[in-house]
């Protein structure tokens, strides 16, 4: 599970990964790669996130093709 401002990958094997980033993720030369809804919640989170200037609103994961 991640919660980033931006997600990449290169040369990458057999990743499962739950995601939330607020820009579109740039995944290069990665196989087998499967990719789901950051889902997790604990007291602070939302903190955390505003921090990090990162929001569950705009979650940019589900653009991938």
């Amino acid at each position: 599970m991640v919660a980033c401002q931006q997600l990449r990958t290169r040369d990458v094997n057999r990743l499962e990964l739950l995601l939330l980033t607020a820009s579109q993720p740039s995944v290069e030369t990665t196989t087998d790669a499967r990719f789901g809804c950051f889902a997790l919640h604990y007291a602070g989170l939302e903190g955390q996130l505003a921090a990090a200037g990162l929001s569950v609103f705009s979650n940019r994961w589900a653009g991938m093709a």
